[in-house]
């Protein structure tokens, strides 16, 4: 079951899962043409072996703070990482496995400065992201919920078709 919403350039879905699993957010996510995708792992706690598990996969990762501000500083931070869809599939394997709240992935389609890249996207809100494909930086991003049983989808109608997309996620029978 999905919800959406049609904006001028951009199309946004929800995707709502009765069985919300590893394989068939694999599933969905096969529906788009991943290249270099900037992923956020979120809300982690600062001893998890996650952190080390991340830099099985990839040297290219930034950690910071997930609330700078809070009284319980340094309890919990947020790792982004860039990875092909290889890698995010095993990423998606870790946050099924460590119950990782929420992981949000923007496919860029245009060269990146990881460096900078890597803090810009840090302090990016959800909002902003829909910039990014507006600017034609990126085509896609989703957020992956898993206390919600949800994703949420939003990309570019100059690059992906919205009927094409919506009827290959209907047919995925959820």
């Amino acid at each position: 079951m999905f919800d959406k919403n049609t904006y001028s350039k951009i199309f946004d879905t929800v995707v709502y899962f009765i069985n919300f699993n590893e394989e068939n957010v694999v599933k969905l996510i096969n529906l788009f043409d991943l290249k270099t995708v900037v992923t956020r792992l979120c809300v982690i706690e600062k001893d998890s072996s996650l952190f080390e598990r991340i830099k099985e996969l990839t040297n290219k990762y930034y950690k910071y703070e997930s609330f700078p501000r809070s009284k319980n500083k340094a309890k919990y931070f947020d790792i982004v990482l860039v990875t092909s869809l290889d890698d995010l599939k095993n990423v998606i394997k870790l946050i099924f496995e460590y119950n990782i709240e929420m992981i949000i992935c923007q496919n860029m389609i245009n060269s990146i400065d990881e460096d900078l890249l890597f803090k810009e996207y840090a302090c990016t809100e959800l909002a902003s992201m829909r910039e990014l494909i507006i600017k034609k930086t990126s085509d896609l991003y989703f957020s992956i919920i898993t206390d919600e049983d949800t994703v949420r989808i939003s990309f570019s109608k100059d690059v992906y078709e919205k009927k094409q997309i919506a009827s290959k996620i209907k047919a995925l029978g959820w």
